[in-house]
């Protein structure tokens, strides 16, 4: 499955590439139009978020309020579950579905250095090669994405994002230049959709 999905993704990227002349843009075209093609599924993990965020709290109280009575923890867990429309199986599954995805995604981009050496980014920047200010751009946008909408969680996103900046440092730069566009997509979207859940979304509700 992920070699046919990984050749599939390698003939849409030489198209785009066809269009555009350039590795770079290329690949920024791609991971755009990838976005694009789950923008369904990345709806229904953001309201899964949303739902996540909003019983957390309620959560912690109560397995403090009952901490000496399992049962009675996951009983009036499973009612806020209930109350808030939560399901947590529903929420891991959405979260996974794009998994293989990705990971032909990553075949993808070993695949593009292995046929090419000499990968060109707007005539300056060889994707071949490590590039430490794509490096640092992606670390940023990282953070920003982070203090943006995980900021209860501070303090364990540090950890994922020194780690990320670990693995990041050591890859070329068409690994940064797919993360660093994922990322910023990323921001776009989540922005939209909080646009969508706190202004359109209610409007619509009262027509």
């Amino acid at each position: 499955m992920i070699n046919f999905l990984t050749e599939n993704f390698l003939g849409f990227y030489k198209f785009l590439y066809s269009l555009t002349n350039d590795y770079g843009l290329a690949l920024i075209l791609f991971t755009f139009l990838f976005r694009l093609s789950i923008l369904p599924l990345s709806y229904l993990v953001f309201k899964e978020e949303i739902k996540l965020k909003k019983i957390r709290p309620k959560i912690k109280n109560l397995m403090e309020k009952h901490k000496n009575d399992p049962l009675k923890q996951l009983e009036e867990i499973n009612k806020i579950y209930q109350e808030e429309k939560f399901n947590p199986f529903l929420s891991i599954v959405f979260q996974f579905l794009p998994f293989p995805l990705l990971i032909a995604i990553f075949f993808l981009l070993k695949k593009i250095l292995a046929e090419n050496k000499n990968l060109m980014f707007l005539g300056v920047i060889n994707l071949a090669s490590k590039n430490p200010i794509l490096i640092g751009l992606t670390i940023f946008f990282q953070f920003l994405s982070v203090y943006l909408f995980n900021k209860e969680d501070l303090k364990n996103q540090f950890l994922l994002i020194g780690l990320i900046a670990l693995v990041i440092i050591n890859f070329p730069a068409i690994f940064s230049i797919y993360w660093l566009t994922n990322l910023i997509l990323l921001i776009i979207e989540k922005k939209l959709f909080l646009f969508y859940e706190e202004k359109l979304k209610p409007i619509s509700l009262e027509k």
